[in-house]
């Protein structure tokens, strides 16, 4: 497995953290046991209360080497950072999974910190295997 993080900052503020993980390529494995590596992830990470997460099917990316993705957000509450959201996203990319874990502030705390890390792993999903960005702008002349 491969491991990426990126951290949006302010200064010396860390408003949001993004986590990527990335499986091998044709590894046995399917979204339920996916689900369990992201709660697994999660325990490590400071959200021990967390035992599942319910993932739903998404349609509308404009990645088309994505075969599958699935998305969920939990609203949480961490002794070290207070309330704030999880999203995370599972998918199949060129028979690989991987899964994506984004930690924001809530919406209503701080917008512009909650849309900057919705906005970048729109990217990261988007920039997968698709070296071009070729599907972008034909996604957005469809919706």
């Amino acid at each position: 497995m491969s491991y990426y993080s990126l951290s949006l900052k302010e200064e010396s503020n860390v408003h949001g953290i993004i986590d990527g993980y990335f499986l091998y390529h044709d590894a046995a494995i399917n979204k339920e046991q996916v689900c369990k590596l992201i709660v697994s992830q999660l325990k490590e990470n400071n959200y021990p209360e967390i035992d599942e997460i319910s993932l739903r099917e998404r349609k509308d990316t404009f990645n088309k080497n994505i075969t599958e993705l699935w998305a969920g957000e939990l609203k949480v509450n961490n002794a070290r950072t207070g309330e704030g959201m999880l999203v995370a996203f599972a998918g199949k990319i060129q028979e690989s999974w991987f899964y994506v874990i984004g930690s924001f502030a809530l919406q209503k705390q701080n917008f512009g910190s909650w849309a900057a890390g919705k906005r970048a792993i729109d990217i990261i999903l988007n920039s997968l295997n698709n070296y071009d960005l070729e599907y972008e702008d034909q996604f957005y002349l469809e919706h």
